[in-house]
């Protein structure tokens, strides 16, 4: 069995794990101090991150981000329980938008306290900043339903 608390994941010895599958299925891997969780949703990949994002962990954390950009998937970055977010962990938000830019996918992210701060300090960094999940897969589903009302008359289908 194993108990979340409030200092992390462990055992039912007590020992802290790094990786353990919830009761529903969807993987939580700590990268030193980042739990990251994926969901799949019919619009778009949604990663959790939650935990602190420093200069320990951004480049382990990146990379399992990373994992998740699919060619048309958008993808959801949901950093808003992040409790730590260090100025050069700006660097992976960055890496991310590089990674959907190449596999032409679109991305947004939702920041809380912690991150906040940092993007706005940052005067040269564009994010595609949304208020929630929700909103994020709304955009999302608007866009295709946009372009299925565009190539509907190309068809000679009505809707």
């Amino acid at each position: 069995m194993v108990t979340v608390c409030r200092n992390g994941v462990r055992d039912m010895a007590g020992n802290p794990i790094t990786s353990f599958t919830s009761r529903y299925g969807n993987p939580v891997v700590d990268q030193g101090g980042a739990r990251i969780r994926a969901h799949c949703r019919h619009v778009a990949t949604v990663v959790m991150i939650s935990g602190r994002l420093d200069s320990s962990n951004i480049d382990a954390a990146g990379r399992v981000a990373k994992r998740f950009v699919l060619p048309d998937k958008p993808i959801v970055l949901d950093l808003s329980e992040v409790t730590e977010f260090a100025p050069e962990a700006l660097r992976f938000l960055q890496d991310l938008d590089d990674a959907c830019a190449a596999a032409d996918v679109r991305w947004a992210v939702i920041v809380g306290d912690a991150v906040s701060g940092a993007v706005l300090a940052a005067n040269d960094v564009q994010l595609p900043v949304v208020s929630s999940v929700a909103q994020a897969l709304h955009d999302f589903d608007d866009e295709i339903l946009d372009r299925r009302r565009f190539l509907l008359p190309l068809l000679g289908k009505t809707a």
